[in-house]
C-alpha cells in the first residue's frame, strides 16, 4: 500500500529562474512487514497540461512506514507567467498514489511598504 498523506510547495509564488521545494509525506506498507520496498518518486511540472521540463525521478529503497521526501525543482528561465501544477507520484511497481499541487510564476517581486 502507498498513500500520499500530504504534499506542500514552498514558495507558492516564484519568478522564472527561481526554485520551488516540494515536500511529500507518504505511507509505505507491503505484505511482508520487514521487507524493504523499491520506490520511484516522480515530480512533473506542467503548464496548461504540458510538461515544461523533464520529470524529476528518484529511485529509493525504503523500510515500511511513514516518510518525508523533499525535492528542489528549478523553474525555467523562460517560464511564462501563470498557474503551474506539480504532479507527484509515488510508485512501487505494484501500487502507486498521485497528488497534484499548484503554484504561480510571476514577474513581480513582492514588497513591503515602510
Amino acid at each position: 500500500m502507498i498513500k500520499i498523506e500530504n504534499t506542500e510547495i514552498l514558495p507558492i509564488s516564484v519568478k522564472p529562474g527561481e526554485s520551488i521545494e516540494i515536500k511529500t509525506t507518504y505511507y509505505l506498507y507491503g505484505p511482508e512487514q520487514r521487507k524493504k520496498i523499491n520506490v520511484k518518486e516522480t515530480r512533473i511540472i506542467q503548464y496548461n497540461g504540458k510538461a515544461v521540463m523533464n520529470p524529476l525521478v528518484r529511485e529509493v529503497i525504503r523500510e515500511q512506514g511513514l516518510f518525508s521526501s523533499i525535492a528542489k525543482l528549478p523553474i525555467p528561465e523562460d517560464a511564462a507567467p501563470g498557474e503551474y501544477e506539480v504532479i507527484t507520484t509515488i510508485d512501487s511497481g505494484q501500487k502507486s498514489d498521485t497528488r497534484t499541487n499548484k503554484f504561480v510564476v510571476n514577474f513581480i517581486t513582492s514588497f513591503h511598504l515602510v
